[in-house]
């Protein structure tokens, strides 16, 4: 058994089952499985989102700084685990790098294992595929406040929105409207549950989430005055049911 496996779960390998690596497919990972990682590592409630969300409602957005993370715990709740699906710099996602690979017998990985030691063990391990492969990014719900605030949109076009920081902001200032899209359709189930709980907390964003390719979009039957987003990062990070870049 690998070092790595034994290191997360002792001589039992009860998480990691199947499958090999490669292509963005969790490395056969079944989805409950991956699910009780993702908890493991990001163990966020309900209520632990919705106590975020509120101090995002209350931030001083001239106070922030690049180290403040309010309203990241609420976007994670919801995507994390797709997330960890994706695959990063390095050609695998986080469940493909807890299977068997060459990476686990190079040296500084089992240092960093090492100097991880005394942490979660799926904590460690999650902060060395962010060293190693490089961290999967988030836009941070504050940081598209502070872009709403200063201009001040009535409806926001957000044709790669990734994981819902730009939503999620947009409904803390009750933008109007806020129109999303995606390619990958696997964010649709957890994205449904995040305007479900961004309604409940009383939001009076219109929300319009479309789950297709963006570059087939008829843009004129669509009226904004704002486009934020983030766009994909071609080979550095590959989405589940997209296609890597030549």
């Amino acid at each position: 058994m690998n070092t790595v496996i034994s290191y997360l779960f002792g001589g039992d390998n009860l998480y990691l089952q199947g499958g090999g690596n490669g292509g963005g497919n969790g490395g056969g990972v079944k989805k409950s499985q991956k699910e009780e990682i993702a908890t493991k590592i990001k163990n966020i409630t309900e209520e632990d989102a919705i106590r975020d969300y509120e101090k995002l409602k209350h931030a001083d957005l001239n106070k922030i700084t690049n180290e403040t993370r309010t309203g990241n715990k609420f976007v994670d709740h919801f995507t994390f685990l797709e997330r960890l699906e994706t695959v990063s710099k390095k050609g695998m996602s986080y469940f493909e790098f807890i299977k068997d690979t060459e990476y686990h017998k190079k040296r500084y990985i089992q240092n960093l294992l090492n100097y991880q030691k005394g942490e979660d063990k799926h904590v460690a391990l999650y902060r060395v595929f962010k060293l190693h492969c490089g961290s999967i990014g988030l836009f941070k719900p504050l940081t598209a406040m502070e872009l709403y605030n200063k201009f001040k949109p009535n409806t926001v076009l957000d044709f790669t929105m990734g994981w819902g920081g730009r939503l999620v902001g947009a409904c803390v200032l009750d933008i109007p409207k806020y129109i999303g899209i995606d390619s990958n359709k696997q964010l649709k189930e957890p994205y449904n549950k995040m305007v479900k709980l961004l309604k409940n907390q009383g939001t009076k964003t219109k929300i319009k989430l479309m789950f297709k390719d963006a570059l087939k979009v008829d843009y004129s039957k669509l009226d904004y005055d704002c486009v934020l987003t983030s766009p994909p990062y071609y080979n550095l990070e590959v989405y589940t049911g997209t296609k890597s870049k030549n």
